[in-house]
């Protein structure tokens, strides 16, 4: 594969600032030992197209095509026998990860949409030392989500096509892609307020990793999350495969214009690879802060927990200024009185207020 002059400073930029959502398809979820890197959804097509009720049908066209070949299983047995095979094949997978994905554990993503319905990624992000906030959307009914402040410790990872240990909010068949996608247009059930807002705020931009732009599904789900029109480009790595469809031109075009995003070729364990020495690279290279005498002006700083990477970069600014930031939910240690330390803190110790106001407050 010949070389590819990737936007690392750029991406790596992004990912710091807490502004870069990684987007996982479901290409880039495989079993580690298979030497070809089959993606697991296409395991899963293999295992039903070899059941008895299956094998010789006429009528299975595409064994790799999941939706295709669970159609047919579906059709040759019921939901219920789909569910059980389903979930017992992913079960398989429950503690394993891969190389890739402890690649990207490794950086400071805070929020993380998996088009796969497996623990991949967020099995790595607890084997790099942090916490997982996970949650999974199920199409056929609404479910609470969960209480969470992502940040860099503590992803957010949110399976959008269903898990396994729910095998009722899993899209396997056609039926289930079409019905899928209907409900995510008219939000019934509706995703998690977190997810929306992450994905309609324009100042964010998008990782996709093995997404399968090719699909015509993944298409139009994106015209539903309404992922366009951002301010800052984003990046999409497809295979070979994608660049070898006829129309592969026209849909970099189509999406180059409507939602900045740019497509690259690339091996999935290169590219996270790569990825992660870049950052790594950037953080040893980074221009140490100075030092902050202690008459300094203190500025006290008001802000949404989505934004702590923005704030963490103006905190960078204002100590190279010698001024010293205050933050209320860093500054902080657990066990305080929050409402009486603050109160201190502003009358007492601070020279200025300020309110950090993005749309995330």
């Amino acid at each position: 594969m010949p070389a590819v002059e990737m936007p690392w400073r750029k991406l790596v930029e992004s990912i710091k600032r807490g502004n870069c959502i990684l987007i996982l398809g479901p290409q880039v979820s495989f079993d580690p030992n298979n030497s070809d890197y089959l993606p697991l959804t296409t395991a899963l097509a293999h295992r039903l197209a070899d059941h008895a009720k299956l094998k010789e049908s006429k009528d299975l066209i595409n064994r790799n095509d999941l939706a295709h070949v669970a159609q047919l299983f579906k059709q040759a047995t019921d939901r219920y026998e789909l569910e059980i095979a389903a979930s017992d094949f992913y079960s398989a997978y429950q503690a394993v990860t891969t190389d890739f994905h402890r690649d990207l554990a490794a950086l400071p993503f805070t929020l993380c949409i998996n088009a796969a319905p497996d623990d991949l990624f967020s099995n790595s992000v607890i084997e790099a030392g942090k916490k997982s906030a996970q949650d999974y959307y199920n199409f056929r009914r609404h479910r609470p989500p969960i209480a969470s402040q992502p940040n860099s410790r503590q992803p957010y990872i949110y399976n959008l096509y269903g898990h396994y240990s729910d095998a009722e909010s899993l899209v396997l068949t056609e039926d289930d892609l079409l019905e899928f996608l209907a409900n995510i247009i008219k939000a019934s059930p509706e995703l998690p307020p977190l997810i929306r807002s992450q994905v309609a705020d324009l100042s964010k931009n998008f990782l996709f990793i093995g997404f399968g732009f090719r699909s015509w599904h993944q298409r139009i789900l994106l015209h539903a999350l309404k992922a366009q029109n951002r301010s800052y480009e984003s990046l999409a790595v497809e295979d070979k495969q994608f660049f070898d469809l006829p129309d592969c031109s026209q849909t970099a075009v189509f999406y180059s214009h409507l939602h900045k995003i740019k497509f690259e070729c690339y091996s999935w364990l290169d590219f996270a690879r790569e990825l992660r020495q870049a950052y790594g690279a950037s953080v040893k290279t980074a221009i140490p802060t100075q030092q902050v005498m202690t008459d300094a002006p203190k500025v006290f700083l008001c802000y949404a927990s989505e934004d702590r990477g923005q704030v963490g970069q103006l905190c960078l600014k204002l100590r190279n200024l010698g001024i010293e930031p205050w933050q209320d939910k860093q500054n902080l240690r657990a066990g305080d009185n929050w409402d009486r330390q603050l109160v201190h803190v502003i009358n007492q110790q601070v020279n200025y207020v300020i309110v950090v106001q993005t749309p995330a407050m």
